[in-house]
């Protein structure tokens, strides 16, 4: 019984400190989650014309969207139809708000690619030039934003026509 008694006045020690000590925990937390749930993030881009208009890539090959800067998202599709890509590009182009260019690679493999959309995101073609490259970089210059850069495992390409 004695014994009983201890680990009751135990516990209510642990439940007494935790209380004293989560406001401080709690004041101390600024990042929350927000979703989406399932796929790991792996890219963001904003749109240059919204900045709470985001797309965010993940490592199942699901592209999302957000219209209110994360609040909520919007899964748009399955880039290229396959659950093995890592999307860890996205580049959103400032002339024209619904054109995106998306690199890609997979994870266990060389293989990937560089895919297009003229629609915000809802439907993407594969670049044929660089089908099965393994995309692991991807920008586009500032100075000459029709000019876009991929790096893969291959070495560094170079499109003067915005990706096409």
């Amino acid at each position: 019984m004695n014994r009983f008694v201890y680990l009751k006045a135990r516990w209510v020690t642990v439940v007494v400190a935790c209380c004293a000590v989560w406001p401080g925990i709690m004041h101390a937390i600024t990042w929350f989650p927000l979703g989406p749930y399932g796929g790991d993030a792996r890219s963001f881009a904003a749109d240059p014309g919204d900045s709470k208009h985001l797309y965010l890539g993940t490592a199942n090959g699901w592209i999302y969207e957000s219209r209110n800067g994360g609040a909520t998202w919007t899964r748009l599709c399955e880039l290229g139809g396959r659950n093995d890509l890592v999307i860890d590009h996205i580049v959103p182009d400032a002339t024209s708000p619904n054109r995106l260019i998306a690199g890609a690679f997979v994870a266990d493999h060389p293989d990937g690619g560089v895919y297009l959309s003229q629609d915000g995101g809802k439907t993407w073609q594969a670049v044929p030039q660089m089908l099965g490259q393994s995309v692991l970089s991807l920008a586009r210059a500032p100075s000459q934003p029709s000019t876009v850069i991929a790096g893969t495992l291959k070495g560094v390409y170079r499109s003067l026509d915005n990706g096409e």
